[in-house]
């Protein structure tokens, strides 16, 4: 019966669906009411006030033009989905990766593919509550700080360089060669918007911008010294302990669902990857 089953359930009337050659086809077809079902349960949780937003891989070897391959991640070939997550590893939303679902509303700024990502996932968050979003450098943008500011999010995210208009931010040559620990920070109005933007050096650089959190005050932690092979104390600017502290969210979420990995292995269903990990 369970055979049975798993052979011919669906979640959508394929008679509906349209074809690839038209302009509102939906990949996801197949499972999209699955999708929404899920965020619909998940949203029926209150949000916790730190939230963050990451990728993630459901791992699969399955013939699907839908797989990606991440050599930086420990499940090199997956489906790939962005999910709002709070600190305790609760899922909020979800949204596979398609790559046809950077959809701009009306009255939305485009702020580029990356961006839109969080912008799109976050719409739910209310306004003016006090809540904090975190996100890595592959979504961070001055006009994303500035987008979720105005809508009463705060924000925070390591920053590539190239994405700071007219950075004053020393160059990373020269903050090599200031000794570990040393940072150095800019704030900036950005349309009436302040953001901060820190560098900080500890075995790289790192670079961070934020629209509530600054570089003081500073805290002492402890770092191995491989010259002198042993420990030793050096100092961290205040917006990179509340990262560090924030953004695991999603990471969480993949170490609970590697406890409980599901045995049973799909036989040649198109999404049946994704139904699995999330059910």
């Amino acid at each position: 019966m369970f055979e049975k089953i798993r052979q011919f359930i669906h979640f959508n009337d394929n008679c509906q669906m349209l074809s690839q050659e038209h302009p509102e086809f939906d990949r996801l077809f197949k499972i999209r009411p699955l999708v929404q079902k899920l965020n619909e349960i998940f949203s029926k949780v209150p949000l916790e006030k730190y939230l963050c937003v990451d990728e993630q891989i459901c791992s699969t070897k399955a013939r699907n033009p839908l797989k990606r391959y991440n050599p930086n991640k420990p499940h090199k070939w997956g489906y790939k989905m962005y999910v709002l997550s709070g600190i305790s590893g609760f899922a909020y939303k979800i949204e596979p990766e398609t790559g046809s679902e950077n959809v701009v509303l009306p009255g939305e700024p485009d702020l580029g593919a990356s961006s839109n990502v969080v912008m799109r996932i976050s719409r739910e968050i209310p306004s003016n509550k006090n809540y904090r979003l975190f996100y890595d450098n592959y979504f961070t943008s001055l006009p994303l700080l500035e987008y979720l500011a105005k809508n009463g999010v705060l924000s925070l995210g390591t920053v590539r360089r190239n994405r700071i208009p007219d950075c004053k931010l020393p160059a990373e040559k020269e903050m090599s060669k200031k000794e570990r620990g040393y940072s150095v920070k800019y704030v900036a109005d950005v349309n009436g918007v302040d953001i901060t933007t820190v560098a900080w050096k500890d075995n790289k650089v790192v670079n961070l911008a934020s629209s509530f959190v600054d570089e003081m005050p500073k805290a002492r932690v402890r770092r191995y010294n491989r010259k002198t092979k042993q420990y030793v104390s050096i100092d961290r600017p205040n917006i990179v302990g509340e990262y560090n502290r924030h953004i695991g969210g999603v990471d969480l979420i993949d170490s609970i669902m590697g406890r409980y990995k599901i045995q049973l292995r799909s036989k040649g269903g198109k999404y049946a990857c994704f139904t699995i990990c999330w059910t």
